[in-house]
């Protein structure tokens, strides 16, 4: 194209849009198609307002209709899995993902552990990766949580990110270029993260951010709770083990059997590779 001609589309001072014209002929516009473009302009402002605002209306009612969805499926759920493929169902009519984790926060520990995780790059959810704690440092999820902030990775940014959190690498090697991390917090307190990872190569649009902001506060109150099941289902159960352990010690069998069974039923507990039990003779200093 040898000429080229464009005008703003304004509204209320505001550049809403453009008008381009092109031409095969050398100087192919003069000042009086610049008049008229600019007076085509002026008219077709408010239309491409009208339009735009339906648009926004109709997505911003789709959106809430699919977190009204998900407030009903997360309550009815039933476990954390369960929860996670929801969430995953939200997710998918709005952004390209190839990763979805909802991982717990131990913040004392400084300790992430992964709750659900689905890999769409082969369809599968990686079994092995979840119940795994892992430090939060050195990690963007680990940034997320203990800085209280959402976090939006780009394709230009995430080679420079792997340099200060080096466990985004594996994640760069199967193709990932671009993330939204966001914390998870019940009455000020960050229980866990969720991490929408993908290859697409164009960043995040503010929609799609504030969408999965949005998703991760309706799952908030719903991941705690199953938080706190779990918390006291464990205590039960070790409970239970404990008072198992004080039997077995207390039995009448030889030392030998009482110790081979008292590390049998003490590891469902404390995991280890290798228990010493002395004795402390004090009379003795021995």
């Amino acid at each position: 194209m040898k000429s080229h001609l464009a005008v703003p589309i304004l509204w209320q001072q505001k550049v809403v849009g453009a008008l381009s014209f092109r031409s095969n002929q050398n100087d192919a516009f003069d000042v009086d198609d610049q008049e008229t473009a600019e007076r085509i302009a002026v008219q077709v402002a408010a239309g491409i307002v009208v339009l735009r605002t339906h648009r926004e209306a109709v997505a911003d009612a789709k959106v809430r209709s699919t977190l009204a969805e998900l407030g009903r499926d997360a309550s009815s759920s039933g476990s954390i899995e369960r929860l996670g493929e929801y969430v995953s169902e939200a997710l998918r009519s709005y952004l390209e993902y190839d990763r979805i984790s909802i991982s717990s926060y131990d913040s004392e520990k400084q300790i992430l552990n992964n709750r659900y995780l689905h890999d769409r790059s082969d369809g599968s959810v990686t079994a092995n990766e979840i119940g795994q704690p892992v430090s939060s440092k050195d990690s963007v999820r680990g940034l997320a949580v203990e800085e209280r902030v959402l976090v939006v990775v780009g394709p230009d940014d995430i080679e420079d990110l792997s340099t200060n959190y080096p466990g985004i690498q594996a994640l760069i090697e199967k193709g990932t270029s671009r993330g939204i991390v966001v914390p998870m917090t019940v009455e000020d307190r960050v229980i866990g993260v969720v991490s929408v990872m993908g290859s697409e190569s164009i960043d995040h649009t503010a929609l799609e951010v504030d969408l999965v902001q949005q998703v991760v506060d309706q799952i908030a109150p719903v991941f705690s709770s199953f938080l706190l099941q779990d918390e006291l289902k464990m205590e039960i159960e070790r409970g239970a083990l404990l008072a198992s352990i004080s039997r077995t010690v207390s039995s009448g069998l030889s030392i030998d059997e009482v110790f081979d069974s008292f590390a049998d039923e003490l590891q469902k507990i404390v995991p280890y590779d290798r228990l010493a039990i002395g004795d402390w003779f004090i009379d003795q200093n021995i």
